[in-house]
């Protein structure tokens, strides 16, 4: 592959690919490519060159022009440019949404045990577990991560026009996640499966005209990946203090 523009050297102008996502772990790194779905793990080193010379690095320690403008980078730094993984072209949006610590769990065991779940419930549970597998077997990350953007942001325009839903916000999310945790057990089990689970929650969920966050995090020493569905601070498939452990890298 011919090598990136000098002149774009020069200008330190070089951020992460659309596809990529990163989360720093103390002096450490985790790129998260959505494209095929592999974590990518840099060490302290790595990660100070990158922060040197990204744009969008997560780092305070970050470099706004080199001592010379004939400066090269790092030759790692070009084996990732070349790779795909970082680019020249500056983004045309940004790819960060901030979300509050998990500081909450929603327990809906009280409400399961008397919930009347109708036919159309379970027929909306059965599509959503369907698309969910659909999804993982036909889609990228990526291209499931723009999808559930696309459908926030259409909710989103919706409600500015003046719709509204019949039962409170709070409580329609309530009775929601209390529905999908008693049918979950007739078609799946959450263990060892919290990608699957977390999109088939998220699906669930817009169908019910209702919003929250899809997010995946990691974690090192060892190294380990998370799903699970937030709202706020407000963990609806998880107790917060398993999700603490991880660091998000992907917030949809």
């Amino acid at each position: 592959m011919p090598e990136p523009a000098v002149h774009a050297f020069a200008a330190r102008h070089i951020w992460l690919a659309p596809h990529m996502r990163v989360c720093t772990l103390d002096a450490l790194s985790i790129l998260l490519d959505l494209r095929r779905g592999r974590y990518l793990g840099l060490g302290a080193e790595q990660s100070r060159h990158l922060s040197e010379w990204v744009q969008d690095w997560p780092s305070d320690e970050h470099a706004s022009s080199p001592e010379s403008p004939c400066d090269l980078p790092p030759a790692f730094v070009t084996r990732l440019l070349n790779r795909g993984v970082l680019t020249t072209e500056a983004p045309s949006q940004t790819n960060r949404v901030r979300l509050p610590a998990a500081c909450h769990s929603l327990d809906t065991r009280d409400l399961s045990t008397e919930l009347q779940v109708s036919p159309g419930r379970v027929a909306s549970f059965v599509r959503a577990a369907a698309s969910a597998t659909l999804w993982l077997r036909c889609r990228s990350l990526q291209a499931i991560a723009a999808h559930l953007e696309r459908v926030r942001g259409s909710r989103t325009r919706t409600r500015a026009e003046g719709a509204s839903t019949s039962l409170n916000g709070q409580a329609a999310m309530f009775v929601s996640v209390a529905t999908f945790d008693m049918l979950r057990p007739l078609a799946f089990t959450s263990r060892d499966r919290c990608l699957f689970d977390s999109l088939a929650l998220m699906n669930l969920l817009h169908l019910d005209g209702l919003d929250a966050r899809w997010v995946i995090g990691v974690k090192d020493r060892p190294f380990a990946a998370h799903a699970w569905v937030q709202q706020d601070d407000l963990v609806l498939n998880d107790l917060h203090e398993h999700v603490r452990r991880f660091t998000p890298i992907l917030i949809v």
